[in-house]
């Protein structure tokens, strides 16, 4: 089929036409952006464009002359197949860790309402493991930072005999006895980065500041109460676990 302009496919204005019986099919038919209402499918992958860049719903809508819903209802949208599809990488087994030099640490988010319990969560707990050599990270809403309750969570996501990376919370202190080569950072005497000697005799950094960084990028983004809701914070966890395996954005929507 050849593409040609076609002025009463108001949306698109293209549609792809078979030069023998003329037949005309929507340049979106078998595609993700088929059946999408009015909005144009240039308009869509603008909306795609906003999404990674971080744009809010507001903004976007104004930059585009979009109706401020439509935005809002796309980049809802986007995070709910995100949430979709991080969960079936990982059931599938093909989100790990692979050993290596992993950093935990965790955010302490005040004031989230959990909208299906109807109750306030103060404060809620957020378990990061990142690993350096992957990229890949793991956020996991916990209980307490606490022995009891960190070390089951570790041990399931994190091979044996790979190297952990922490601050000098009393939770991590028996990791070192569970087949984890365990180095610490102590914040409170001014020490958050030295360097040390890895398992196999090699100088590496011994410091939490990459993981850190995850909290320094999620804390803008629960600036307003209204954004720390629970449902909406899981989304939010699975995108910035998204992002910083560096997953394409349009696996999305391969069909």
């Amino acid at each position: 089929m050849s593409c040609s302009r076609y002025a009463r496919r108001r949306s698109d204005n293209v549609m792809f036409r078979c030069p023998d019986c003329r037949k005309r099919q929507s340049v979106r038919s078998g595609s993700w952006f088929e059946q999408r209402g009015h909005t144009s499918l240039a308009e869509q992958l603008h909306l795609i464009i906003g999404f990674i860049n971080h744009n809010t719903a507001t903004s976007y809508a104004r930059q585009w002359d979009l109706n401020r819903n439509t935005v809002h209802h796309y980049f809802h949208k986007f995070l709910n197949m995100i949430d979709s599809h991080i969960d079936l990488l990982m059931d599938v087994g093909d989100l790990n860790f692979i050993g290596g030099t992993i950093e935990c640490d965790v955010l302490n988010v005040r004031h989230v309402y959990d909208d299906a319990n109807n109750v306030m969560i103060d404060p809620l707990v957020i378990f990061g493991m990142l690993e350096r050599e992957t990229g890949y990270l793991h956020l996991e809403i916990i209980a307490q930072e606490s022995q009891a309750v960190v070390q089951p969570v570790v041990a399931h996501h994190i091979p044996a005999g790979s190297t952990i990376i922490t601050d000098s919370h009393g939770a991590y202190l028996r990791l070192g006895d569970d087949d984890y080569y365990h180095y610490s950072v102590n914040h409170e005497q001014g020490d958050y980065s030295h360097d040390d000697v890895d398992p196999l005799g090699f100088q590496f950094t011994v410091t939490a500041n990459h993981i850190e960084q995850i909290w320094s990028i999620l804390r803008p983004r629960l600036h307003n109460r209204q954004d720390r809701n629970l449902t909406k914070l899981r989304k939010l966890l699975k995108h910035l676990m998204f992002e910083s395996c560096e997953l394409d954005i349009f696996d999305l929507f391969r069909v």
